[in-house]
């Protein structure tokens, strides 16, 4: 059951990652839209992925939705330093703070999600 929980977040996350590089990158080939768009887009899809992973996974806990939160962004910052270390050679400073950003998304995304189950169970 717990891993469902797992699954079911951080598959979210790709999915929407997955989807909306797809999206971008079909609208770049076309020339639509420009470098500059590109990269503020990878950034907000990145950042609203982990936001939605960490809120699924605190409104599917009962208590501690920032723990929730830093589980689902551990597991996807695991996923996403693993791949970096393949395609790169290495770390900066610059992708360390990144991560840790991630982390911070996916915390206040559990945190919410936790506050949202919660509000849930009150009208029932």
């Amino acid at each position: 059951m717990v891993i469902k929980k797992y699954l079911k977040s951080v598959l979210g996350a790709f999915i929407i990652i997955i989807v909306s590089m797809f999206l971008v990158a079909l609208l770049h080939y076309f020339n639509i839209i420009n470098n500059l768009f590109v990269n503020i887009f990878k950034l907000l899809v990145i950042f609203s992925s982990l936001f939605y992973s960490g809120f699924v996974m605190g409104k599917n806990s009962k208590k501690m939705g920032y723990i929730a939160g830093l589980q689902s962004g551990v597991i996807i910052d695991l996923i996403l330093i693993i791949y970096s270390l393949i395609v790169r050679n290495g770390f900066s400073i610059k992708s360390i703070i990144f991560y840790i950003i991630l982390l911070a998304i996916s915390i206040i995304g559990g945190m919410i999600g936790i506050g949202k189950s919660d509000l849930l169970e009150e009208t029932k």
